[in-house]
């Protein structure tokens, strides 16, 4: 062994772990700085840290003055009286199953819950006015969402049709009617890949929301989670259409504005004439808030229309509405009522709506109304006429004037400007021909792309058609769209390019939900719960906050320990293999002693030669008495290999 060069493989390694050192004193005295600095700064600041004491007390005078002091700041402050605050967190707690956590009661789990809808408030503002931490106001707040959307069965009305005997100016007219539905654009805030879907054609992002409402403006029905791109009119299929959704007896209908259809069930005015719940529709829009995911703002919304209801049936005077309409008592649910399936347009409800409005103006003008409508004629697309538009607005696309909802403003001109190119001469304006082959293309991509979307259909990319699995699955598609009646057995050569012109831009209603649907998920997410937790009770304790330089700090130590662990391990065996080794040098020296015939300066020589290698040293002491004598024997006559013969 080299010894010189096992002492500076030893110096190495000693330098290292001081150098190691040196750095962890470094990061102890630098953590010892920071948590100095905080300290000197908690204790300079003016207003001193809650201690639990305090804050109870605080808590408790906040909850006080909110819900005790009078009906005035509580209506202010949670949008409802005393006795109506009372009565809601009795019925979340007997019925919907809200129940008091060890720290947060009932009372101030529900007006925390109120007073984020009533004001818009933010979790930072919330956790400081109730003295909680933003988890803790965020649990209560879903959870009591949640108990107030399992009394949907108390809180919407049952519609009474308007009687013969009627006296209400407004209504009486509307024999057999049960009230009003619309649709309203609430805000909402949503991922950006998902704000072309979300852009309402006023251009905000928001989500279209069907609301139906009896005669004394209380909500009989609504529909979140469409995205502001869908159309009324394909919203309010939707709700018929489900499987819990929206139900109209025969007989009876609904005012609607003129974006939807006119047909049985639903009587649209005239154009131009003023939407019949436009008014109630924007109460409920001032509940809206971007600070949750699209499903809870969604299911906000609905617990809005809910505490709606709910306010104007307990309330004797609500000082923020005009007027106090009186609750009608709800009918019995009637399992032999036939309902209306599907949304189309009729004839015969035309010609009814004609009577009806005839019989109103002659009744209240004397006059008769009447009009023709003009028949304008429609000019004929060919084949390359449609193809040289497409390629022109995928070439728009490409150029960058495709926004998140169609296309910037000026495009139809450039339109019309490449199909003169194209085709010089050509009679096509940007209005109405461009125009309105764009509305036909958008309408029947929507279609097929819906289908698509359903379990049945399919698109062949040979023959451009549609597949359909069976009669039955079309039959229950085209009751939800009237448009695809006679789509089925036609081509489609153009749906690739429309997918490049339209994709991304379709509202396709995957976030829409109805009271029911969401009560069906929140049991199955309790039975879930309850399946994989067993008998064990769960552990709803806060979350820890770590801190991010305490893991670092740790992490730093336990690199340091290991590697000086392995460093100390590698410094041992060296030293233990040195003793060793110096013990087996001292002993060759004795062994030489028994060997005979040897005087003293041929033993010097023989234990110099064999203790300035290890391996001969180990080979020695593993001979025995005679193998030694013939080893001292051959290194002296210089056979011994790598040896030379002393003389």
């Amino acid at each position: 062994m080299d010894v010189s060069t096992d002492h500076q493989a030893l110096f190495v390694v000693l330098r290292e772990i001081v150098l190691d050192i040196n750095f962890i004193l470094l990061a102890f005295y630098r953590e010892y700085r920071g948590r100095k600095r905080l300290c000197d700064h908690a204790e300079t600041r003016s207003m001193p840290a809650y201690t639990i004491k305090t804050k109870i007390h605080k808590q408790i005078e906040h909850l006080h003055d909110l819900i005790s002091f009078n009906d005035e700041t509580c209506i202010e402050n949670l949008r409802m009286s005393r006795n109506a605050f009372g009565r809601l967190c009795y019925l979340l707690q007997n019925v919907g199953g809200l129940s008091s956590t060890k720290n947060v009661q009932v009372t101030e789990q529900v007006a925390i819950f109120l007073s984020i809808l009533a004001h818009h408030k933010k979790n930072c503002v919330v956790k400081h006015d109730f003295k909680r931490s933003g988890y803790t106001i965020s649990a209560h707040f879903n959870n009591v969402l949640t108990a107030l959307l399992k009394l949907h069965t108390l809180f919407l009305v049952k519609p009474v049709p308007i009687e013969e005997d009627c006296a209400n100016d407004r209504w009486k007219w509307f024999k057999g009617c049960l009230g009003a539905l619309d649709g309203t654009y609430i805000s909402l805030r949503v991922a950006q890949k998902d704000k072309g879907r979300y852009r309402n054609r006023k251009g905000d992002i928001s989500t279209n929301v069907l609301v139906v409402c009896d005669i004394n403006m209380n909500y009989v029905y609504m529909l979140c989670g469409w995205e502001g791109s869908a159309a009324d009119s394909r919203v309010l299929k939707d709700a018929i259409t489900r499987a819990n959704g929206f139900r109209i007896p025969n007989g009876h209908y609904y005012l609607c504005d003129s974006g939807y259809t006119n047909g049985q069930g639903f009587l649209a005015p005239y154009r131009g004439i003023i939407r019949p719940i436009e008014r109630e529709m924007g109460n409920i829009t001032e509940y809206g808030d971007g600070q949750y995911y699209v499903k809870v703002q969604n299911r906000i919304i609905m617990g809005c229309g809910l505490l709606h209801n709910f306010i104007r049936m307990e309330m004797p005077y609500d000082p923020l509405e005009a007027e106090i309409p009186e609750v009608d008592d709800q009918i019995s649910d009637d399992n032999d009522v036939a309902f209306i399936d599907q949304v189309e347009p009729s004839q015969q409800w035309s010609n009814w709506r004609e009577n009806l409005a005839t019989n109103m103006m002659n009744r209240v003008r004397g006059g008769i109304l009447s009009g023709a409508a003009s028949k304008n004629r429609r000019r004929c697309w060919t084949a390359a006429e449609e193809k040289a538009l497409a390629e022109a607005m995928k070439d728009l696309v490409v150029r960058g004037y495709k926004a998140d909802n169609g296309f910037k403003s000026g495009y139809q001109n450039l339109l019309e400007q490449a199909m003169m190119q194209a085709f010089p001469g050509t009679t096509l304006k940007a209005e109405p021909h461009i125009n309105s082959r764009i509305t036909v293309w958008r309408k029947n991509y929507g279609s097929i792309s819906t289908m698509l979307t359903r379990s049945g259909f399919g698109f062949n990319s040979t023959t451009n058609m549609i597949t359909v699995e069976s009669q039955e699955v079309w039959d229950n598609y085209v009751k939800t769209d009237s448009n695809a009646r006679n789509m089925r057995f036609k081509t489609w050569p153009l749906y690739g390019d429309w997918v490049e012109i339209f994709g991304k831009d379709r509202a396709t209603g995957e976030c829409a939900e109805g009271f029911v649907d969401v009560f069906d998920e929140v049991q199955s997410m309790f039975v879930s719960n309850a399946n994989t937790s067993g008998s064990s009770k769960s552990d709803k304790r806060k979350r820890k906050v770590v801190d991010e330089n305490d893991d670092r700090f740790i992490d730093l130590m336990s690199s340091f320990c290991e590697k000086t662990d392995n460093r100390l391990g590698d410094i041992s065996r060296r030293i233990g293999f040195e003793h060793d080794a110096s013990m087996s040098r001292k002993a060759v020296f004795e062994a030489l002693g028994a060997v005979s015939s040897l005087d003293m300066e041929e033993m010097i020589m023989v234990s110099q030669l064999i203790v300035n290698n290890t391996k001969n040293m180990d080979l020695f002491f593993s001979l025995p008495h005679n193998g030694r004598k013939t080893m001292v024997k051959m290194i002296l006559e210089g056979k011994f290999p790598g040896k030379e013969t002393i003389a």
